[in-house]
């Protein structure tokens, strides 16, 4: 008979330590349901063959979940809660009586962000363990190559600034919505690459990275070039093995390149990052941003403490201020501004939300940052490693996590994405990180206790 070893040790095998895994219930099921309908949004493809029905489905599924939920939310600890997220929910409710289109108000907050608040407190009430967070990191990686795939199958129309990457998409369909999911995806799907250590999702990673790169020279924009480019960067002095971070910025620059050369070969690519320069504040959609965002500023010096109302600067501006005092094309045409957006986030929530809701937004990313750090900390990635055999580096994880927000907050200077998920399906993801890696020092600790005791 041949010797089998010594029985495996909690401590080596992991799988005796609370947490690692978890079995299905219904609530799970229902939450796995909800994020790949965020995530990859099949609903919004069957409402656009037909099945208007298919977008129904999500608000189900949501009240359903809270029927969940509800019997044990006085038993929740309050880092479940995202004080810093429902804050901002209850600035942007403030000024929806006041807004002068209370329903698109009213649906911004209450039908859009209220929804991802529900799922972000279900995420962290529900999902208790290593197997179900990395599923979910999964999915995450997982949408950018989803979205990827399909923008190279759509066909390109003759005019390339027109080109529509998910035709069936309302947001995706334009190249200034997916352009910024790319830049996103490039950073978290490289981190993802070098955090694992199965070979398969290492590849499956870094494919989908290239696939994004390739995105962002066929969306043809130029605030998304120049994230792109400040992504690489962030790459380069963020990552602690520097060899393998300039393979892979190598590897990048080569896919770049050729993408360039195949997809615009008469150089109309550098031509148009070269408008940033020529056109600036004067001409073309920079000067159309710069008269959009002063437009903005006069509009939140009428009301800065609570804003105008989601979705409702646009509808302010067309009935508060006099044609005469608009600027550029809106002064010509004032029906122009009505239903316009700011092309900038950060612009947005100070116009819309007002000072109160900026804080929160403002609280809220240092809540991302401060539970992000903290990942770092020998004091998490050390159980972690433990528990995951070290599979799954945790650092690398968080700079993944890290840098995809960076690039929502480069890319939300030039683009109005304020009410999509990509902020706040980042906050949960990190704050379940966070949670399950608390979840497993904690058991560790415990552990050690006892043995020690």
């Amino acid at each position: 008979m041949r010797y089998a070893g010594p029985p495996a040790t909690p401590e080596a095998s992991g799988e005796s330590l609370p947490g690692v895994t978890q079995p299905w219930t219904v609530p799970l099921g229902l939450l796995a349901l909800l994020w790949v309908l965020v995530l990859f949004e099949p609903d919004v493809w069957l409402a656009s063959k037909g099945v208007l029905w298919a977008r129904k489905i999500p608000l189900a599924l949501y009240l359903l979940l809270v029927a969940f939920l509800v019997p044990r939310a006085m038993a929740l600890p309050r880092r479940v809660w995202l004080r810093p997220f429902l804050l901002y929910i209850v600035a942007g409710s403030i000024s929806i009586p006041f807004a002068e289109d209370t329903g698109l108000a009213l649906g911004l907050v209450w039908k859009t962000l209220a929804l991802y608040y529900c799922l972000g407190v279900a995420t962290l009430a529900f999902v208790r363990s290593v197997e179900k967070t990395r599923l979910l990191l999964l999915l995450f990686l997982g949408q950018f190559a989803f979205w990827g795939v399909q923008a190279l199958a759509s066909e390109a129309t003759l005019d390339r600034t027109t080109w529509q990457p998910i035709p069936w998409h309302p947001l995706l369909g334009n190249t200034d919505g997916f352009a910024p999911l790319m830049v996103i995806g490039m950073v978290f799907s490289y981190y993802s690459g070098v955090a694992t250590q199965a070979r398969r999702m290492r590849w499956l990673a870094f494919l989908t990275g290239f696939l994004c790169v390739i995105g962002v020279v066929a969306a043809f924009t130029r605030g998304a070039s120049l994230a792109a480019g400040l992504m690489v960067l962030y790459v380069l002095l963020r990552s602690t093995n520097k060899r393998k971070a300039l393979i892979w910025i190598g590897v990048v620059s080569v896919v770049f390149l050729i993408a360039t050369n195949v997809i615009y070969p008469a150089g109309e690519f550098w031509a148009r990052l070269a408008t940033i320069t020529s056109e600036g504040t004067r001409a073309g959609t920079g000067g159309d941003r710069w008269d959009l965002w002063r437009l903005g500023l006069r509009v939140f010096t009428d009301h800065p403490i609570f804003g105008v109302g989601a979705g409702n600067f646009g509808a302010y501006a067309f009935y508060n201020i006099a044609p005469g005092e608009l600027l550029g094309k809106y002064a010509l045409n004032h029906w122009l501004i009505y239903g316009r957006v700011l092309h900038s986030v950060h612009m947005e929530i100070l116009v819309e939300f007002g000072l109160v809701g900026f804080a929160t937004y403002i609280w809220m990313l240092l809540d991302f940052w401060k539970r992000n750090v903290a990942l770092r900390s020998q004091r998490l990635a050390v159980p972690w490693a433990r528990v995951t055999r070290g599979r799954l580096d945790l650092r690398n994880i968080s700079l993944g996590l890290e840098g995809a927000m960076i690039a929502f907050l480069i890319t939300g200077f030039f683009y109005d994405q304020l009410f999509v998920h990509w902020l706040y399906s980042l906050v949960i993801v990190n704050a379940l990180l966070h949670a399950t890696a608390q979840r497993i020092a904690r058991a560790a600790h415990t552990s050690l206790g006892a043995v020690t005791g």
